[in-house]
């Protein structure tokens, strides 16, 4: 994998965690639009020196972070799953089945799901970091 492409999944790991480009710009202090164009979906730059520094001190990373794998024993949450069929799973599906039937009733605002999508965006950090600890102590 090359260093554009490390920076740029590592960048989008930071995005994920706090809930999209919007606030990743806000939090390195840059404009949505700039950002966008190396931290959105489909980037049209990347990511230099100065910026990658700069990101690495706004999310409190040591020096070179970026330029790091880190990636390797996540959870892929963008997977499509069948055929499973187990406690934990099902449990997770009627939670978002219950979820999406409130913002359809305008029982949830647009602002609560935005919210709903954080918390579930840094619980699933925080069990990829955990995943990520035991299978370094190994």
């Amino acid at each position: 994998m090359d260093s554009k492409t490390i920076r740029y999944n590592n960048t989008r790991i930071l995005v994920d965690q706090v809930g999209g480009v919007s606030n990743f710009a806000n939090k390195i202090n840059k404009g949505q639009s700039q950002t966008s164009q190396f931290a959105g979906t489909t980037p049209i730059k990347g990511i230099g020196n100065k910026v990658a520094r700069e990101i690495e001190e706004a999310f409190g990373k040591p020096h070179g972070w970026l330029d790091i794998p880190h990636e390797t024993h996540r959870l892929d949450i963008s997977k499509e799953v069948s055929g499973v069929n187990s406690p934990r799973y099902n449990k997770l599906i009627s939670f978002f089945e219950q979820i999406d039937n409130l913002k359809n009733e305008k029982v949830l605002s647009n602002q609560d799901m935005a919210d709903i999508d954080i918390i579930l965006n840094n619980t699933i950090r925080t069990i990829n970091e955990m995943i990520e600890k035991r299978i370094k102590s190994k």
